[in-house]
């Protein structure tokens, strides 16, 4: 079986006052490069471009236990299969593993899988 292709999407948005969209794009690439460089790892990860808007507190909304998420995102986002959304004051953490998770940096840095993500096989949080 040959190699599977992952095509992803990052945040239009920064990840950090020290590390702007740009260089946390590059970020991204180089640990999708560092995976898929292991032999043994039949994957290629291609960026294809950024997300439709800067995923933030304002448009990732936790309100009467529904999430209000940004339409290319959401589960049924075939256009955009998996979105990387760099979490810039820590709000879009907050709405997703609740108030004063975002203080945890340590161990929320990167996020996604199973945790309480809608689009539980496509998002990632840095």
């Amino acid at each position: 079986m040959g190699a599977r292709t992952i095509t992803y999407y990052t945040d239009q948005g920064d990840l950090s006052s020290l590390l702007p969209g740009p260089e946390a794009d590059a970020l991204v690439s180089d640990a999708f490069s560092r995976w898929t460089s292991i032999p043994t790892v039949a994957l290629v990860a291609t960026r294809a471009g950024h997300l439709a808007e800067d995923v933030t507190g304002t448009n990732v909304v936790l309100t009467d236990g529904g999430l209000s998420l940004p339409a290319d995102i959401q589960p049924s986002a075939a256009h955009r299969p998996v979105g990387i959304v760099y979490d810039f004051d820590g709000q879009v953490t907050e709405a997703l593993l609740g108030t004063g998770s975002s203080t945890d940096c340590v161990n929320n840095a990167v996020y996604g899988g199973l945790i309480s993500l809608p689009r539980m096989e496509a998002s990632s949080t840095l």
